[in-house]
């Protein structure tokens, strides 16, 4: 029988695992399933890649995240919690636009599909925003060393859902009720959040102009980040990081598509293997994350998760070969998880401002991502002029300005 203590300590971990399902759920239907369900409608690889923009609002939360972090949600009254009011104001918007967007004719409204996709982008980003900042204060409230990672797990969880299962269904039904599934897999997670008490702490004082708002919720935020010893040298650090895996995701699925692999293959190797294969390496990059310096961990896990883009070279040469793909796959996804949480524990570790933690993750998570939206729409243009194997190249090629960027500050911060 577990003692009461652990049952508290199973809750208090569950709780993060709980509010990275909603963001995972809705990040891999953006990045994955989306690009799949657009492939299917033979959308061309130069619009697929232009597409991938749809995930910019991911990196431009940093202009609305002081809105976040300094103003409730009103209307679900003054003692619902501050974080909660967003999360749960945003999962019940992406409810209902995750369905709209199966209710669109993609064939006929495709502009129309995308602008419903672009803000279910936004309802996601901004539900990030809220979570990331609930997740950050709740860690240092509760003092859970494992928070990130139950955080992670959950997000893949959201992952798997959006993934593996919305893919195989999409094989069995229609689109528009995979879309059905989708939204309604984000219902349980706002149930379980209704019931959980938010500690708010202090919050900006009501501001009487719009200078004074900007003042308090833009200026002094930003001030106090800048203030960060290296403060550029680690923007640049974040900014470029992780590049490769971002370039390479944005064309994955519809390269195993046309290299012989099924949607039921996809749904079983990258999105339900690959899901196993990225825990495994989620836990064993925490546990890296205790034992080495942040900066020589982020070194090599960007080494790692670069030079697992060139295995996929291997399927150019042996279409539909499962082994090959199966290889790949596994130390593709693991290093990720290895560099992921590496690069999550390493940015949580600098929002030590508790009146401004969610604007600082939003900043910090903003630049990790805009970098790799922008240049990951150039990627059908480079595969059509140059082909699949320029491509993998290209994109472990992208983590050379991190790994610079990161000797750089370790050799200032001795």
């Amino acid at each position: 029988m577990p003692t009461r203590s652990h049952k508290g300590l199973f809750y208090r971990l569950l709780i993060p695992m709980v509010m990275g399902i909603t963001s995972g759920v809705c990040f891999s239907l953006m990045i994955s399933t989306y690009t799949a369900y657009l492939t299917q409608h033979n959308v061309s690889l130069e619009l697929l890649g232009l597409l991938s923009l749809r995930t910019i609002p991911y990196s431009l939360k940093f202009i609305w995240a002081p809105l976040v972090d300094n103003h409730q949600l009103g209307i679900f009254g003054k003692n619902f919690g501050h974080k909660k009011s967003w999360m749960i104001g945003m999962q019940c918007c992406l409810i209902l636009s995750i369905i709209s967007m199966g209710l669109i004719d993609i064939d006929k409204h495709l502009i129309l599909g995308c602008s419903l996709a672009l803000l279910t982008s936004f309802l996601a980003a901004t539900h990030d925003i809220a979570m990331d900042g609930f997740r950050i204060e709740y860690a240092r409230i509760e003092k859970l060393e494992h928070n990130n990672s139950f955080g992670i797990l959950g997000f893949r969880i959201g992952f798997l859902i959006s993934g593996a299962i919305a893919l195989y269904l999409s094989t069995i039904i229609d689109w528009q009720y995979v879309f059905l599934f989708i939204a309604l897999s984000i219902l349980p997670c706002m149930l379980v959040f209704i019931f959980v008490k938010e500690n708010d702490l202090a919050r900006t004082k009501n501001c009487t102009n719009l200078r004074s708002w900007i003042k308090e919720n833009i200026t002094k935020p930003f001030a106090s980040l800048i203030k960060m010893p290296q403060f550029y040298l680690i923007l640049f650090v974040i900014a470029f990081y992780k590049m490769s895996d971002g370039y390479l995701s944005t064309l994955l699925i519809p390269f195993l598509m046309k290299s012989g692999f099924s949607v039921k293959q996809i749904s079983a190797v990258s999105e339900t293997f690959g899901l196993a294969c990225f825990i495994l390496g989620n836990f064993i990059g925490s546990f890296l994350s205790q034992k080495l310096h942040a900066l020589r961990n982020l070194f090599f896990a960007e080494i790692m998760a670069a030079a697992t883009n060139l295995m996929f070279i291997f399927l150019v040469y042996n279409n539909g070969n499962i082994y090959y793909y199966m290889l790949a796959t596994f130390f593709e996804s693991s290093c990720a998880g290895i560099a992921n949480i590496s690069l999550i524990n390493y940015m949580s570790s600098l929002c030590t401002n508790n009146r401004y933690t969610a604007t600082h993750y939003a900043l910090l998570i903003s630049l990790s991502g805009i970098t790799r939206s922008i240049v990951a729409s150039t990627s059908g243009l480079l595969v059509t002029s140059l082909g699949w194997q320029e491509f993998f190249i290209f994109s472990a090629m992208l983590s050379i300005p991190s790994l610079i960027c990161l000797l750089a500050l370790k050799a200032r911060t001795k």
